[in-house]
């Protein structure tokens, strides 16, 4: 993954192929998934990690990324521009 931000051990970039493997294991733990809105598909299979990869992918401006820890996928996280004052935040 090449980081779009990145502090000590942990990244984040955008969202690959490589990473589908481990998204689809985490979701599918429970302990995770307890966690997750009630749309989010269980059990979650690696078509379900392929089908998100999908939709993070035609998102424009992107706005679903990937978290590593020491170089290995942990999740992910959505950043999206707020409306009104919050559209006006910098993160520089």
């Amino acid at each position: 993954m090449k980081p779009i931000c990145k502090k000590q051990d942990v990244s984040i970039g955008e969202l690959n192929s490589n990473d589908l493997a481990s998204l689809a294991e985490n979701a599918n733990n429970p302990k995770v998934a307890i966690n997750l809105r009630d749309a989010f598909p269980n059990p979650y299979t690696l078509e379900d990690a392929e089908n998100f990869l999908k939709i993070a992918e035609s998102m424009n401006p992107k706005c679903i990324f990937a978290i590593e820890y020491k170089k290995d996928y942990v999740g992910n996280i959505t950043l999206m521009r707020g409306n009104d004052v919050y559209s006006k935040i910098r993160l520089d």
